[in-house]
């Protein structure tokens, strides 16, 4: 629409630090807990007793791996790398 009729839907009403947010991620996070200590076929904590270290270690090495690389990922493209994408560019 040219009068600007989408502008209500084009921009939320709340910001990322809006109780909505919270909310979905304390649900999510009592929804995985719930979930690990139900005893079930696939239930984490009962699976993880019952099997011993050896058969869920290698796995949390690796989750734990990818936390980690995820938590010295920079977002933001340093000063070095701007400056290349600028020299590129004038070429």
């Amino acid at each position: 629409m040219a009068d600007g009729g989408h502008d209500a839907v084009d921009e939320p009403a709340a910001d990322e630090s809006s109780t909505a947010k919270w909310i979905s991620i304390i649900a999510g996070a009592a929804m995985i807990v719930m979930s690990a200590v139900t005893n079930y076929e696939d239930g984490f904590l009962s699976h993880a007793i019952s099997t011993g270290v050896n058969a869920w270690l290698p796995f949390l090495a690796i989750g734990l791996g990818e936390l980690a690389t995820a938590a010295m990922t920079d977002p933001v493209p340093g000063e070095r790398s701007a400056r290349a994408r600028e020299a590129r560019r004038t070429i």
